[in-house]
């Protein structure tokens, strides 16, 4: 998976900077302008789609990984000791999702008077939440972006075609279609990066695994997970 995030991130970048070369700067400024309006729509509609989004099937199959999570690790050992070890599997993967591990171990030391069992069952639903809210955020923001790009294009589709008739807009078209196809390209692959974390830093928790990347074993996306400009999203 993670040579295949590189070249996807390629691929994102190269057909969007060919694309952008062949239709010239009128329906790369339209592409843009849509890629910029669907990021407005990501902002303000996300919340409202992942909370929906968390009363499907899919949130119930995060859920499920993480019970299954929780209750393999506790196979080998008892819950209320992985609830406390800073170096163990379970802090390690809560810590990656964003869930204040200190705080969790205090809570589950309130509650290592009662049996294994339902110590289980209290920290599934504990970890569940954030992990399953995070996960429906992160595939809000992919629905609402692309399906906001499609839509859009599709709209614009007839006005561009009346202004590429213009004379003077014919000569810079292609070169400056190239240059905004670049800026274009970089706002296609943080969106791509951006949710691509998110599904990574939970897959062990999920149990989808498909998507478990490690950034250091990467060559273009842990440049752009580094920054991390649409964290605000998150």
């Amino acid at each position: 998976m993670n040579i295949l995030v590189d070249l996807l991130i390629l691929a994102i970048a190269g057909v969007t900077i060919f694309l952008a070369g062949k239709r010239g700067f009128i329906k790369t400024a339209v592409t843009a302008a849509s890629s910029l309006i669907a990021l407005v729509v990501v902002i303000c509609f996300t919340g409202l789609l992942s909370g929906i989004l968390a009363a499907t099937p899919l949130a119930d199959a995060v859920h499920s990984g993480t019970s299954a999570f929780v209750e393999k690790l506790a196979e080998n050992e008892s819950i209320a000791d992985l609830a406390q070890d800073e170096e163990g599997p379970l802090l390690t993967a809560l810590e990656k999702v964003g869930v204040d591990t200190e705080a969790f171990s205090a809570w589950a030391s309130e509650l290592t008077a009662e049996s294994d069992s339902e110590l289980r069952g209290e920290i599934v639903e504990y970890v569940a939440e954030p992990v399953t809210a995070l996960v429906m955020k992160a595939l809000a923001v992919l629905i609402l972006y692309v399906g906001s790009v499609l839509l859009l294009k599709l709209a614009a589709g007839l006005l561009t075609g009346l202004v590429e008739k213009l004379p003077f807009v014919r000569g810079a078209n292609t070169l400056l279609g190239l240059a905004l196809g670049c800026v274009l390209a970089l706002v296609r692959v943080f969106v791509f990066c951006a949710v691509i974390g998110i599904l990574s830093s939970t897959a062990s928790i999920t149990g989808w695994t498909i998507f478990a990347i490690d950034p250091a074993q990467t060559y273009l996306y842990r440049l752009f997970d580094a920054i991390q400009i649409l964290n605000f999203l998150f």
